[in-house]
């Protein structure tokens, strides 16, 4: 069973991207501007969350998008000040630590908490 239909897509294009739309085309002739790769936009569940930090959360509230290495691994947790609020284990996380390494910031807007859930916005800065 699916985890609650994981949009991969900005909510503004109508369809979602292809290979053939994140870069990589003609350089832009033809009057086509290249498509920026590290414009990305998701919306994902935090996993691994911190219950009391996740009680502060609420709705419309920006956290900021960290790398962090443990053993050795890079995982983008999503933070308020000094203290982890969640992870993201979304598969577009890949994506988002590349275009980190190349500079890009990211935050994890809210969008909801429910229990131990919380459904948040990932955006560039």
């Amino acid at each position: 069973m699916g985890g609650g239909g994981e949009h991969s897509w900005r909510s503004s294009s109508p369809t979602p991207p292809s290979t053939e739309s994140r870069g990589g085309g003609d350089g832009g002739l033809g009057g086509q501007p290249d498509i920026d790769p590290c414009d990305i936009v998701f919306e994902t569940i935090l996993s691994s969350v911190d219950v009391s930090e996740l009680g502060r959360a609420s709705a419309g509230e920006v956290l900021q998008v960290e790398t962090v290495l443990e053993q050795q691994i890079e995982r983008l947790c999503v933070k308020r000040g000094n203290a982890t609020v969640g992870v993201i284990a979304n598969p577009r996380g890949t994506e988002v630590l590349a275009c980190m390494k190349r500079g890009n910031h990211y935050v994890a807007r809210v969008i909801d908490v429910r229990g131990n859930h919380c459904r948040v916005r990932v955006e560039r800065m």
